[in-house]
């Protein structure tokens, strides 16, 4: 395993590295600090300062040095050992640093799934739907914390808000289901449901969700209070009624002679007057004229 020390001083840092059974040392009786200095290799000698190697003296001059371990093909599988410190104050002194050891790296938990859900009305996207014989309502959910590769299933349930309980407009409840394989751990899966709702005007029905993995649930959204999961249904609109005598008399109707009489009678009225209106000032200039 390779090291490095380095001097907190003057920051000059070398290599050490282990032999094949994990054991290292800076003392010339281990390996001289003349052979291949500082090479960087379990067989070269260490050295620190200006100075040439000498083989009758420690490696390292008085100081306090930083020693870390560094990433390799031997440790790869491994958590690296924590840099540590040194103190070198006294002359011919060896530092035992006992032994030192490469844990596995912790286990990394993966979060674990959850889902998250809008159901909206499907002819216009917002929170109310029309109470007829087809009701339409999308269910988007948005999954996280998913294996990529497996096979997931999503199955929803329509359940009325005021009594919790699963809307059966025909004695049946409505759910629906929809398998699917994710390509990332997160992402978004719609869930729609129809239904006839001619009989739930007034209500408002919430769509719970639940996830699941090979038949077990690994996650579900059920909050009755959940606006986001909730639908109001209205009633339909209805038709303005005629007013009363407001439909005119269209061509093959059969009227009585006195209405017949009575509307040609008013039509002759509005020419003459009509007329008057329009010859009556020309005979008063007429007249002035010959005056």
């Amino acid at each position: 395993m390779p090291f490095k020390i380095t001097s907190k001083t003057t920051g000059e840092s070398h290599m050490i590295v282990t032999d094949g059974n994990g054991q290292a040392s800076t003392a010339a009786s281990w390996n001289a600090h003349t052979k291949d200095t500082n090479g960087g290799t379990a067989d070269s000698g260490v050295w620190f300062g200006g100075s040439d190697p000498d083989d009758a003296k420690g490696a390292l001059p008085y100081d306090d040095y930083t020693v870390e371990e560094q990433p390799s093909e031997a440790n790869a599988d491994r958590a690296l050992i924590p840099a540590f410190d040194v103190s070198v104050h006294r002359d011919g002194v060896t530092v035992d640093l006992g032994t030192l050891t490469n844990d596995a790296p912790p286990t990394q938990t993966p979060p674990a799934p959850g889902v998250q859900t809008e159901a909206t009305d499907a002819d216009d996207g917002d929170h109310e739907a029309v109470a007829d014989d087809s009701v339409t309502i999308v269910d988007t959910v948005s999954c996280t914390g998913l294996t990529p590769g497996e096979e997931y299933t999503l199955t929803g349930t329509l359940v009325d808000k005021e009594t919790g309980e699963p809307v059966r407009p025909d004695g049946k409840a409505v759910t629906s289901t929809v398998a699917f394989v994710p390509d990332a751990a997160d992402g978004t899966q719609e869930v729609t449901f129809t239904f006839d709702g001619a009989k739930l005007s007034g209500h408002a029905v919430v769509a719970f969700e639940s996830l699941a993995l090979d038949g077990q649930e690994v996650a579900s959204h059920a909050d009755v209070n959940d606006e986001g999961q909730t639908v109001k249904l209205v009633p339909p609109e209805t038709p303005e009624a005629p007013a009363p005598g407001g439909k005119l008399p269209q061509t093959g109707d059969e009227l009585p002679i006195a209405g017949i009489c009575a509307l040609a009678a008013a039509g002759c009225a509005a020419t003459v007057i009509g007329i008057a209106r329009s010859i009556g000032p020309r005979r008063e200039e007429d007249e002035g004229e010959d005056g």
